[in-house]
C-alpha cells in the first residue's frame, strides 16, 4: 500500500502512558498504526510511565510540561496550553485524546491553537457508570460539560457497541459520528511469547481459578467468593491477580465463608499472562465493563473463560457455549453452576479454550490498528472538506 510521502500523524493525549488498560490499549495500538502508515504521538500530562517502554520504534511520547504538581485532575487542566503549542509545531493530522477528561482539555487545547486537525474521541468507559450511577458533584459537572462540549468532535471511537449507545444517549449531536472498534485485546509481542513458552499443564487433580482486576466494587469480588464457596470436589483453588482498597473487605470474607485456605490474593502482578496460561479457568465476574480486555488475555493463553454478561463488552467478545461461558452478572449460583460445569468436564475446559483462542485472534494489534487507521483517515477527509465549505 502507498501512503504519502509526509507520514499521516494522530497526535493522542492521555493523562500518562501507564496505569489501566485504556492506555494500554493505545500502546498496543502503536504497532498496528505504523504498518498502516500512520505515525503515533503520544503527549501525556505526566510521564513517560511504565507502558511507554513498550512502544516499538517509530513511535513517539511528549511529555508536557504542567509543571510540579501532583494532582492528575490540575495536570490535565494545565495541559491545554503546552498542548496546544505541541499542535501547532507538530501540525498532527488527528488529534485524538483517549478518555473523558482528557478529551476535555484536549478540546480546549484545539480551541486555542491556530493548526485544525480533526478531533477524534477514544472513549474508553460507560458514561452511564462513572458520570450518572450515584455520581459525585465533580462527575455531574463533568457530565455537564460533555453534553456541552463533545459535539465538536469530528468522530467518535467507541470500544464497545454499549458504550457507544449510552454515548448517543448522553449526546445525541455525536450519533451519526460514532463507530465501534473493540479494543487491541492480544498483548504485546514480547509478552506473548513470554507466557507462551509455558506449556499448558494437562488436567490433574488440582483445578486452579483465575480472577485478575483491581480489588474495587466494579470487579464484584464478594459474588465470586460466594460462587467459589459453592464448588464441590478436592484441589480447587482461588488465586486474584491485583490490588485495591477491598483487599482487607475480601480477605475477612473469605475466611468468614471458609475457604481462606482456597484463595490467594497475589496482588499486582507486572506479568500476569504467565498466570493466565497457567490457569485451568479465568473468571470475570465485573458489575460493568468498558470492553473487558482481561478476557481476551486469557483466551489468548488458550485458557477457558467465563464471565458476567455484564454492560459492557463481555457478550461482544464471548459466545456463550462456544467459546466461553456467560452468567447473569450478580449471581453467584448461576457463577457457581458455570465453574462448576468446567471444573467437572476438562474435555470442555479443553474445548472452550482452543475456541477462546481463535476468536481472541480478532483483536490482534494489526486488524484493531488497521481499522483505526481507516477511521482515521476517513474523519481527517470529512473534517477537511467540512472546513473548506464553511
Amino acid at each position: 500500500m502507498n501512503h504519502q510521502t509526509t507520514p499521516f500523524e494522530v497526535l493522542f493525549f492521555l493523562p500518562q502512558l501507564g496505569g489501566g488498560g485504556a492506555e494500554m490499549n493505545a500502546v498496543r495500538l502503536a504497532p498496528g498504526l505504523l504498518a498502516a502508515g500512520i505515525r503515533p504521538v503520544y503527549a501525556v500530562a505526566r510521564g513517560p510511565g511504565s507502558y511507554a517502554e513498550f512502544l516499538p520504534e517509530g513511535a513517539e511520547v511528549v511529555v508536557l510540561d504542567t509543571g510540579r504538581i501532583n494532582s492528575s485532575t490540575l495536570r490535565l487542566v494545565r495541559a491545554s496550553r503546552p498542548l496546544a503549542d505541541l499542535i501547532d509545531r507538530r501540525r498532527p493530522d488527528v488529534v485524538c485524546p483517549v478518555m473523558v477528561s482528557p478529551a476535555l482539555s484536549a478540546l480546549a487545547a484545539l480551541r486555542r491553537a491556530r493548526h485544525r486537525p480533526a478531533a477524534v474521541l477514544s472513549i474508553q468507559n460507560s458514561l452511564a457508570v462513572s458520570h450518572e450511577q450515584d455520581a459525585a458533584l465533580r462527575d455531574r459537572l463533568e457530565l455537564a460539560l460533555i453534553r456541552r462540549r463533545f459535539p465538536a468532535f469530528d468522530g467518535v471511537i467507541s470500544l464497545s457497541q454499549g458504550v457507544a449507545d449510552e454515548l448517543r444517549r448522553i449526546v445525541p449531536q455525536l450519533a451519526q459520528k460514532i463507530d465501534v472498534v473493540p479494543n487491541v485485546g492480544l498483548p504485546l509481542p514480547a509478552q506473548m511469547a513470554s507466557a507462551l513458552a509455558w506449556p499448558r499443564h494437562a488436567p490433574g487433580p488440582v483445578c486452579t481459578i483465575l480472577a485478575c482486576g483491581r480489588l474495587t466494587r466494579q470487579k464484584d469480588y464478594p459474588t465470586l467468593l460466594r460462587a467459589f464457596a459453592q464448588l464441590r470436589g478436592e484441589g480447587i483453588q482461588l488465586n486474584v491477580l491485583g490490588q485495591g482498597e477491598l483487599r482487607a473487605t475480601l480477605e475477612n470474607m473469605a475466611r468468614d465463608l471458609g475457604i481462606a485456605d482456597r484463595v490467594t490474593f497475589l496482588g499486582f502482578q507486572r506479568d500476569p499472562f504467565i498466570h493466565m496460561r497457567q490457569a485451568d479457568i479465568f473468571v470475570l465476574s465485573s458489575r460493568w465493563e468498558g470492553f473487558g480486555n482481561v478476557l481476551v488475555e486469557a483466551m489468548a493463553m488458550g485458557t477457558p473463560v467465563v464471565s458476567t454478561d455484564c454492560p459492557h463488552g463481555p457478550a461482544e467478545i464471548i459466545t456463550d457455549g462456544r467459546n466461553g461461558l456467560l452468567v447473569p452478572p450478580g449471581d453467584a449460583e448461576a457463577l457457581a453452576a458455570a465453574l462448576q460445569r468446567l471444573v467437572d468436564d476438562p474435555a470442555l475446559r479443553i474445548h472452550l479454550g482452543s475456541a477462546g483462542e481463535a476468536r481472541a485472534q480478532d483483536f490482534s494489534a494489526s486488524r484493531i490498528g488497521a481499522a483505526y487507521a481507516g477511521l482515521f483517515r476517513d474523519i481527517a477527509a470529512r473534517a477537511r472538506r467540512e472546513g473548506a465549505s464553511r
